[in-house]
């Protein structure tokens, strides 16, 4: 395997690495495969970079490996590696996770969202943000972490309002159990997040574990607004769209 990107591993803390591994271990295939990375997601920014990549790397290797494998054997694998994995398995722009959020059920939405993504060049170790959850909620860092995927309100009124083109009420709806602990690791984020809020944004949220922070808007001009503004002070500012 090979990167040419600061800071990402090439060997089995790559999770690609770590799914070719599996793979070809779950299988006895003694084919062997060079895996090139060209980074286009920001390395631990909280945006499912690495977890794309070792879904990618399952379903390349099942055709290139002519292993035949089906969807199921694969996301046995996926979930294995981690439990953001799975959903990239899926050719769907929304679905809801339940379990550890690797239980994957693609939901038919149509409606289109521009997102504003900004990524401050700061660095967060995703085991300390969960290790600050499990003290704050009183569970062991090794025991269940269903609360995450156990929001306040019923994940049925946000598919309602989503599948109604309706972005105010989803946006209101919108949660990350992350967020505390992340803003008290890095309290700067949080005045990123008040910044996001006070443009064109429907709704600002951090994203997984952080440290990107992400602005919803309905009309591409607002992005790209939106982008300008925060690009004269954050190097890494995207915009991307609902495919």
């Amino acid at each position: 395997m090979s990167c040419p990107y600061p800071g990402v591993p090439e060997d089995e803390g790559n999770l690609a690495y770590k799914a070719a591994l599996l793979l070809s271990r779950k299988t006895g295939i003694s084919k062997g495969v060079k895996i090139k990375i060209k980074k286009n997601i920001p390395v631990a920014a909280g945006l499912g970079g690495g977890s794309s990549n070792a879904a990618a790397v399952l379903a390349g290797l099942n055709r290139l490996w002519q292993l035949n494998l089906s969807r199921r054997s694969l996301l046995a694998s996926a979930k294995r590696i981690g439990s953001d994995v799975p959903f990239f398995l899926y050719d769907c722009p929304y679905a809801l996770g339940t379990g550890r959020g690797d239980t994957i059920r693609p939901i038919k939405i149509e409606t289109k969202l521009w997102h504003v993504l900004a990524v401050p060049k700061t660095a967060i170790r995703s085991a300390e943000v969960y290790q600050g959850l499990s003290r704050r909620v009183g569970f062991a860092v090794n025991g269940s972490m269903n609360i995450l995927t156990k929001p306040y309100y019923n994940v049925s009124i946000l598919i309602h309002y989503l599948r109604a083109n309706d972005i105010m009420g989803a946006s209101a709806l919108l949660a990350n159990d992350l967020e505390q602990e992340i803003v008290r690791i890095k309290p700067s984020l949080l005045r990123l997040k008040k910044q996001m809020a006070s443009l064109p944004t429907k709704a600002v949220m951090i994203s997984g574990s952080g440290p990107a922070v992400f602005g919803l808007t309905t009309t591409a001009e607002d992005a790209y607004c939106i982008k300008e503004i925060l690009a004269k002070r954050f190097s890494r500012v995207f915009v991307v769209k609902t495919f």
